[in-house]
């Protein structure tokens, strides 16, 4: 099973919306690496919902802050 890029937009929220990602095999193996990647379980919930992007060939973007 090949790797796909998950995004998942505005989330992470403080003054600005952020993104989560993760190269994995399935939805639920990115969705357990993003979580595992925070420094708090307070945004976890966000992650429950479907990625915005699942990427099958090579993607590119960016997300500014502010602030």
């Amino acid at each position: 099973m090949k790797l796909k890029l998950y995004v998942w937009k505005n989330v992470l929220e403080d003054y600005t919306a952020g993104i989560g990602f993760a190269m994995a095999r399935s939805e639920e193996s990115a969705r357990k690496l993003v979580v595992a990647s925070l420094d708090t379980d307070y945004f976890a919930h966000q992650f429950d919902r479907a990625p915005d992007e699942v990427h099958t060939v090579p993607a590119g973007g960016c997300c500014y802050g502010g602030g």
